[in-house]
């Protein structure tokens, strides 16, 4: 979420969190990430406030 102008920024900043997370192995309490897919993504504008949102989607899979 930001509130500067325009979505440039938080674009910027999903990009920047998708490829982590594409690229991640995180360590888990139990099992492990087999696979992590990157779903969709929606900007939208917060009602009422002058602030912009993105929402991120992934799918993951994990083995016990």
């Amino acid at each position: 979420m930001t509130d500067q102008a325009g979505f440039q920024n938080a674009k910027a900043v999903a990009a920047a969190v998708s490829d982590v997370l594409t690229g991640a192995t995180p360590v888990l309490a139990r099992g492990r990430l087999v696979g992590l897919w990157f779903l969709s993504a929606r900007a939208r504008r917060v009602e009422k406030a002058d602030v912009r949102r993105i929402d991120l989607m992934f799918r993951a899979r994990v083995e016990d």
